[in-house]
């Protein structure tokens, strides 16, 4: 028989006195230039081996056969985040590591990696959907998808089975998407006047920083003369042990930007700054000196929880919104005032740090159907009024 084809080799018998056969297939060149084979023992007469034969070889033709067939999926995902870990951004590996321990492991993780079907990732996606929203399936789903994408890319499997998943379409909800409009803009400012923690709200709707760029920028970051704000880094809460870590590099090479600062964010910015250097002085030798821009009343980075908790909350219910507004809501509230105000949506997307405009014009696609409705209003004034 030939290579392409596979061959057939009497390999005795087994204890019983049955008859061996060594199936061997040839399945394709590694990236190193080197022939991959499958071998096979199949039990019985030479009819069934030369069976098994034309499925493997039948399998092999589709991109379904399998050369590694007694891994299961938590022990190569193991490996994988080993390798994960050391190319993405602590943040990323452990939103990355708890999708799959709480959604993915439980419902997959002892299938043979050989053995998974799209009907299985399917299914499983079909239990979670009644627990947990879309989007968290669909986040889930990406990592999944990404590590056995790595799995075919290493020649571990020849096919990835989540390409061929339905995942469940992520619904936009209030949450999500919710913004101020104008005049809920202005009396939320007005309000952040009274409150020690202003300045850091003020600046993420005026701005669009994300709260983990805010809580990153030091003072030199800032140049007052032409009212910027040059976003190098950026700051999160260990989620185990407390603590923090600054992270240099931001998530794309846009995010690393320079931003303008509108005057009113600029005065309380001022404003804080005096009241942080009276605070250090009172501190003495406690205060810890980090240049950082937003600080605790010992200079210790700020967790955005803590504060979120005792100054934002009471902001919004002196303002009179709902509580259920979100502080990641004030960089949506920047892009949709700034897209209704006119701004440009190529300086929206930069000033938001987006990889795309094309993300940009996808994320807040309702705000310029808004302004098409107003456009086709001004159109019929000037015409027809």
């Amino acid at each position: 028989m030939a290579r392409q084809e596979g061959s057939i080799k009497f390999h005795g018998t087994n204890h019983d006195g049955k008859e061996k056969w060594m199936l061997r297939l040839y399945i394709k060149i590694d990236g190193n230039g080197k022939r991959i084979y499958l071998s096979k023992i199949v039990v019985g007469n030479e009819k069934k081996a030369r069976q098994e034969l034309r499925k493997m070889l039948s399998d092999r033709d589709a991109g379904t056969i399998q050369i590694n067939q007694k891994e299961t999926l938590n022990e190569y995902l193991d490996k994988w985040m080993t390798t994960h870990k050391a190319n993405v951004r602590q943040r990323t590996f452990d939103n990355d590591n708890d999708m799959l321990r709480i959604y993915i492991r439980p419902l997959l993780g002892e299938y043979k990696l050989s053995k998974l079907r799209p009907l299985d990732i399917q299914e499983a996606y079909t239990t979670l959907i009644e627990k947990v929203s879309a989007s968290t399936i669909r986040r889930a789903h990406a990592v999944l998808h990404n590590a056995l994408e790595d799995a075919v890319r290493w020649e571990i499997i020849i096919k990835n089975p989540s390409n061929y998943a339905n995942v469940p379409k992520a619904k936009i909800t209030k949450n999500e998407r919710q913004s101020l409009n104008k005049e809920q803009a202005i009396q939320f400012i007005e309000t952040c006047h009274m409150d020690r923690f202003g300045a850091f709200y003020v600046l993420l709707l005026t701005t669009g920083l994300r709260p983990s760029e805010a809580l990153g920028l030091k003072w030199s970051d800032i140049d007052w003369e032409n009212r910027t704000a040059t976003i190098k880094r950026t700051m999160h809460s260990n989620r185990k042990g407390g603590g923090y870590r600054i992270e240099e590099a931001t998530k794309t090479n846009l995010s690393n930007r320079t931003v303008v600062i509108p005057e009113p964010a600029v005065e309380l910015l001022r404003s804080w700054r005096k009241d942080q250097a009276a605070r250090a002085l009172m501190a003495g030798d406690q205060y810890e000196r980090n240049e950082l821009v937003f600080t605790s009343e010992v200079g210790t980075p700020l967790r955005s929880d803590n504060m979120n908790k005792r100054h934002f909350k009471q902001i919004l219910e002196d303002s009179g919104l709902p509580s259920t507004f979100t502080v990641y809501g004030l960089r949506h509230s920047y892009a949709t005032l700034a897209i209704l105000a006119g701004v440009p949506i190529k300086v929206v997307s930069e000033n938001l740090g987006h990889a795309s405009i094309d993300l940009t014009l996808r994320t807040y696609a309702h705000v310029f159907t808004e302004q098409k409705d107003e456009a086709a209003k001004k159109i019929e004034q000037f015409l027809f009024a």
